[in-house]
């Protein structure tokens, strides 16, 4: 499993996996485009991926400015690959971007 930045490129396995998970609850592609124009000043977002360059999850942070609480948007894991760590995983890259700058 390798964790990366989400890219614009990965959102339709994204979306996939998102309406897969939450239904009718989903984020549009649209959502999903206005969290990453927020990219890297206030927001960011990850995703794992198999051996195979498969989705099996991602996670997304949000910030308004510098020294303030973060906030989690999302954060998914295919139910597939539930309880192996991933999601934990997913969250620690965000806590460190977070940490990194000044949320508590």
């Amino acid at each position: 499993m390798k964790i990366r930045e989400l890219t614009a490129i990965d959102l339709p396995s994204v979306i996939a996996l998102e309406r897969e998970i939450f239904k009718k609850e989903a984020w549009t592609v649209g959502q999903f485009k206005e969290e990453l124009a927020g990219v890297p000043l206030s927001r960011f977002y990850v995703i794992a991926i198999d051996d195979e360059n498969s989705l099996i999850g991602y996670g997304g942070i949000a910030q308004g400015a510098p020294n303030f609480e973060a906030d989690i948007h999302t954060l998914a894991v295919a139910n597939d690959f539930r309880r192996k760590g991933i999601g934990r995983k997913l969250m620690s890259e965000l806590e460190k971007w977070a940490i990194k700058r000044g949320a508590n």
